[in-house]
């Protein structure tokens, strides 16, 4: 079933009857995050992307690949703090907590957000993003989103690789509220739209 987007909440694309805005976190960061969202997955009510920047006021979206609105690269670069593209490339850093202690405060994390191939085809395509220390996740384990199928377990959604590498960055307990977060989206999401029920069940 597909919903119209005059059905739909504009803050977290759910379905109105299902919204969960009023039931997220805000989480204060020092990290400034920014997200750059492929077209295919704006205003999609499983997408992730959208609830991790209403969760997180120092966090700021940028559309790419829509005809009517231009990707702001100017913008994204004028963000203040050292910059960390996240993406697990084979020659990526790995995040973990010597490394993320040793680059001077404020970080900026920046997250491309889309499918894999679309997410890879972001850095390639946009040459000023090659100049930004690209840095990748420690293994963590198997994803909780169950919203959509991955094509490998160690594939996280585009909210718990922020979750994760924040928790690199800052400590647990952002981590731990931004899971939170995804559990509020995949539980009311996932409840009422049984075509997202988990294979393993």
């Amino acid at each position: 079933m597909r919903f119209t987007p005059e059905k739909c909440c504009p803050r977290c694309h759910a379905p109105r009857a299902l919204c969960y805005c009023a039931l997220l976190p805000v989480i204060d960061s020092d990290t400034r995050v920014s997200i750059i969202v492929h077209r295919s997955e704006f205003c999609r009510a499983t997408a992730t992307a959208n609830t991790a920047h209403l969760c997180l006021p120092n966090s700021r979206v940028f559309p790419y690949g829509r005809a009517e609105e231009s990707f702001d690269m100017e913008a994204l670069l004028s963000i203040p703090g050292n910059a960390l593209y996240l993406f697990p490339e084979p020659y990526a850093e790995t995040l973990d907590v010597t490394l993320a202690t040793a680059i001077p405060r404020p970080i900026h994390l920046i997250v491309p957000d889309g499918s894999w191939a679309q997410a890879k085809r972001i850095h390639r395509r946009v040459p000023a993003l090659h100049a930004i220390r690209i840095v990748q996740l420690p293994p963590q384990g198997v994803s909780r989103y169950q919203l959509r199928y991955a094509h490998e377990e160690h594939q996280l959604c585009t909210l718990e690789a922020i979750a994760a590498a924040l928790g690199v960055i800052e400590g647990a307990a952002i981590q731990q509220g931004l899971q939170g977060a995804l559990e509020i989206q995949v539980e009311r999401m996932k409840g009422k739209r049984p075509r997202f029920t988990n294979r393993a069940e």
